[in-house]
């Protein structure tokens, strides 16, 4: 028996150990990587928080983004908006500004932290790819090499070519966004008929999901999102290394089994509370009852009994009955129909 103990514990202990391991930062990547996020016009600093969460959420990275600032002072400021598209409209022209400087700086930054074996994928929507497109005009072709750029309703088509040779490339439009009328290469590729669909094309056309125009141009909307999940899932499965892909759906699974855990305690938990609640009404409904029974059918005749019997006694005590002479000021009339009796004369007389 001592014997086949210590023959199954290295084997719990490794089991252990792997799974620790596993979800150390060093063995989940297969290779440096680094996300990171650039905005369109008219995004609110609050939006770009949520827009990260989210995207860390759907990539399990964290993602680093370059803050694309608006002219708005409020979610409603019409001149800030226009001032955006004014200055979208100078980019389009190749003005740059310091938006792309600061890409250019962050870009540079990332791609020199994963190294030459590293991955930098950014995320670009709106202005946001035409920030980029400017910016990668000043990068060298070695940092652009390790980059995969993910386009989602550009305002510039972003393409793979001899001066900007990106590890990937790909441009993802709603088929009713209006930001094609900006993206002549984009409609005509979408006109050309050609099929889209393949790993290696720069387009994919998406059938919106909202229906409006606007809603269907926002990263997170429905149109988008599902387009980022598609991204999300093949980041997982490109960029992570072979222990996490087998020991992540084992995770994933305790994770949900402790989650259906929880709510099952939490029901049972919620019944318990609603039941012992209810016992507690119903007790008192109860007790409330039982209390006015007894006033009713014992205390009041034990009280009774013992004015009785306190009243006997003293009678006893004294040999005779205690009353005192109440005398009214006012005559009571007595009032009778017909003749009235000996005695019920007297009684009057008496009164009177």
């Amino acid at each position: 028996a001592m014997q086949r103990f210590r023959y199954q514990q290295p084997s719990w202990i490794l089991h252990v150990v792997v799974l620790i391991i596993a979800q150390s930062p060093w063995i989940v990547r297969s290779r440096k990587v680094r996300l990171t996020y650039i905005n369109g016009i008219a995004t609110h600093m609050s939006h770009m928080e949520d827009g990260e969460k989210e995207i860390t959420s759907i990539f399990g990275e964290p993602c680093m983004f370059c803050y694309n600032p608006t002219s708005q002072t409020h979610y409603e400021d019409v001149v800030g908006w226009l001032g955006d598209i004014t200055q979208a409209g100078t980019q389009k022209l190749g003005r740059i500004t310091d938006e792309v400087n600061s890409l250019v700086h962050h870009l540079k930054d990332a791609v020199n932290r994963v190294g030459k074996r590293g991955v930098v994928v950014h995320i670009a929507h709106s202005q946001g790819a035409l920030i980029t497109s400017l910016a990668c005009k000043q990068l060298t072709p070695q940092e652009l090499s390790r980059m995969e750029v993910l386009s989602f309703g550009g305002a510039a088509v972003l393409r793979k070519t001899l001066e900007t040779p990106f590890r990937r490339c790909i441009n993802y439009y709603s088929v009713n966004d209006p930001i094609l009328y900006v993206a002549p290469s984009a409609v005509q590729y979408l006109r050309s008929g050609r099929v889209v669909g393949s790993a290696e094309e720069e387009f994919c056309f998406l059938a919106p999901r909202i229906g409006d125009p606007i809603a269907d141009h926002d990263l997170l909307g429905a149109t988008y999102r599902q387009a980022l999940e598609w991204e999300g899932a093949r980041f997982r499965q490109e960029h992570r290394s072979l222990a996490y892909k087998v020991y992540h759906p084992m995770l994933v699974m305790i994770s949900a089994v402790h989650h259906q855990i929880h709510q099952l305690i939490k029901a049972a938990l919620r019944y318990l509370v609603q039941l012992c609640l209810a016992l507690m009404q119903w007790v008192q409904t109860k007790t409330d009852q039982v209390t006015s029974s007894i006033r009713s059918y014992v205390w009041r005749p034990i009280v009774f009994l013992f004015m009785v019997c306190m009243d006997a006694i003293r009678i006893w005590i004294s040999g005779k009955e205690k009353y005192e002479l109440v005398v009214r000021d006012d005559p009571i009339s007595v009032e009778t129909t017909g003749n009235p009796s000996g005695q019920e004369q007297k009684t009057a007389l008496q009164l009177n």
